[in-house]
């Protein structure tokens, strides 16, 4: 569910969301537009202009469940500065 409400449904492989749900690993983009798994298709049918994403895998026992996407950071933050020591980065 995005900011509006509406759901936005990415497919399994598809883009930074689907990249994080076949690996299981989070990850730290700065740019969207220069990483080349970055999907543009919701950007070009909404009209909204990705530029950084912080992506992370939902995890049971049985593996990846879903992934959560924060998008557009503002200001500094401690999660993404943590995370970036574990994950990859772009």
């Amino acid at each position: 569910v995005n900011s509006t409400g509406a759901e936005i449904r990415i497919s399994f492989g598809s883009g930074i969301a689907g990249h994080v749900a076949s690996t299981g690993e989070a990850v730290v983009i700065r740019d969207a537009y220069s990483d080349p798994r970055f999907d543009r298709t919701v950007d070009r049918n909404t009209g909204f202009r990705t530029r950084s994403i912080l992506c992370v895998p939902l995890k049971l026992k049985k593996g990846v469940i879903g992934v959560v996407n924060l998008i557009n950071k503002t200001g500094e933050g401690l999660l993404a500065k943590e995370l970036q020591m574990g994950a990859s980065s772009s």
